[in-house]
């Protein structure tokens, strides 16, 4: 069976190549979810880094570490750089907004939770910033309370 993982990057890195007008309806969505996963990956990093000089090499670095294995490096640098751009244009809310989007009723929103909290937890603490980037990012994702600290806690025990 292949890894959905595997299924998503290669329907974004398509995406890349032809064009979403050129991608079946099953590789768009494919390319959104893990666009949005990405998407909310960032969100809850930028939360957690308020100052930092390079937010795109912290927030790579975080997510390659808590995704890495899951996705190539080139594949989340680029999500993340389209993310960056966004939330420049945007701002938070519509980013949070399209995220939940993207992801409503996928189970992919629990992956992108579980990403987001990993990226959250690298460091290995939790910050105030933190903590409310994923309230935000479990509300615009339509988590529940309950669902969102199981999800929280799924991770910090995996993370140790």
């Amino acid at each position: 069976m292949v890894s959905p993982w595997r299924v998503r990057e290669a329907s974004w890195r398509r995406r890349k190549d032809v064009g979403v007008a050129n991608l079946s309806p099953e590789e768009r969505e494919a390319a959104g979810v893990l666009s949005s996963i990405v998407g909310a990956a960032l969100l809850v990093s930028r939360a957690g880094e308020a100052g930092m000089a390079s937010p795109l090499s912290a927030a790579l670095d975080a997510l390659d570490m808590a995704a890495g294995s899951l996705v190539a490096r080139d594949v989340l640098e680029a999500g993340l750089s389209e993310w960056l751009e966004a939330l420049e244009r945007e701002g938070t809310r519509a980013c949070l907004g399209q995220v939940g989007e993207v992801l409503a009723g996928h189970d992919a929103r629990y992956e992108a939770f579980q990403v987001a909290a990993g990226v959250a937890l690298v460091d290995g603490d939790l910050s105030r910033d933190e903590a409310a980037g994923l309230g935000q990012l479990a509300t615009a994702l339509g988590l529940s309370t309950g669902e969102a600290e199981q999800l929280f806690e799924g991770v910090n025990e995996w993370m140790g």
